[in-house]
């Protein structure tokens, strides 16, 4: 199962309470599903890593070879392999290609191909463009519309480690307001003080099961697959 958004605050903390946490009265989670979300992106490395609506990035051309050295009028590029440094989930979210300022010359499978060219059918995204000869142009001349994103949706274990993750920050932030002082326990007559900064690993393991996922998701620039 798939989910098309990410964790939201409401989500956190039903997982919280459902887990058995007694929360201090009236405590409101606030922005741990922004902050879990931002965190998850940071990791993998994908931004966006859920799909947005079409938009342009602009990108030098490939290469660091001259190609004409006058200043009014200097070319960079000789490259074909142009990194985009951000994913294209599919063929279908990709919008079009320009250099130059010119599209119509530009066909997918023709003059470039999105790659690794198997990526989709190992469950990865696109993350560079392969141009059929060298390509040269002034800074910033090539130019990418698509739905940037790993996908469309959030895979459910995606899904999960950024609630965890946003749990073990909620977490985090309730037991550093009492980690200054010792709690007390009655079991009958007997008193147990307990030092609050072992609380602290309270969570941890919802972090190392987001730690897990997100490395299993890290953005990596597959080989010429």
């Amino acid at each position: 199962m798939a989910e098309s958004a990410y964790p939201t605050d409401s989500q956190i903390s039903t997982f919280v309470t459902n887990s058995g946490v007694v929360l201090p009265s009236g405590y409101v989670f606030t922005n741990y599903g922004a902050a879990a979300s931002a965190w998850w992106e940071e990791q993998t490395g994908y931004q966006p890593f859920l799909q947005t609506a079409s938009a342009t990035r602009t990108f030098n051309p490939p290469g660091d070879q001259p190609k004409n050295r006058s200043w009014t009028n200097l070319q960079w590029g000789g490259g074909t392999i142009l990194n985009l440094n951000a994913a294209i989930a599919n063929q279908a979210a990709f919008v079009s290609l320009s250099v130059q300022g010119v599209t119509a010359a530009w066909t997918l499978g023709t003059n470039f191909w999105l790659e690794p060219i198997n990526a989709p059918a190992q469950g990865q995204p696109y993350t560079r463009i392969r141009f059929s000869y060298p390509i040269y142009g002034a800074a910033y001349c090539v130019s990418v519309t698509a739905l940037w994103g790993w996908g469309a949706t959030i895979p459910e274990d995606a899904f999960q480690a950024i609630l965890r993750k946003g749990a073990q920050m909620a977490m985090v932030d309730i037991l550093e307001g009492i980690a200054t002082a010792t709690l007390s326990i009655y079991q009958g007559d007997e008193r147990f003080v307990i030092e609050p900064r072992i609380l602290m690993k309270s969570g941890e393991g919802w972090g190392l099961y987001a730690d897990r996922a997100a490395e299993r998701y890290k953005f990596r620039n597959w080989g010429l697959i």
